[in-house]
């Protein structure tokens, strides 16, 4: 029988999910010469709103994040992945493609 998770399992997944979504965009910012200023503008968001959500003071939906790596000029994969520890599918993504001529 598999084991009920608790609310605050969850909290913790969305957290260290959240965590990571922030990474891959600062990396994608990285490879694309980018600032958070630059982001924001490419993405047409105030740039304390980039900040807010960079910095997990505001939480990364799946819209924000599409958005934000479209404004590096990259598309998010999924690829499903046994975590051994709990015995279920969890997801990781990355860069599946630079999109052609950047932002």
């Amino acid at each position: 029988m598999k084991r009920t998770r608790t609310i605050e399992e969850f909290y913790r997944e969305s957290c260290r999910l959240g965590v990571q979504m922030s990474g891959s965009i600062e990396s994608s910012m990285e490879a694309a010469g980018m600032t958070r200023k630059d982001l924001a503008a490419a993405a047409r968001l105030m740039p304390a709103e980039v900040e807010q959500i960079l910095d997990g003071e505001q939480e990364m939906t799946v819209y924000m994040f599409a958005r934000l790596g479209l404004a590096c000029g990259v598309r998010w994969s999924f690829v499903g992945t046994k975590h051994d520890d709990i015995g279920k599918v969890v997801v990781r993504w990355g860069v599946t493609e630079a999109m052609e001529g950047g932002r």
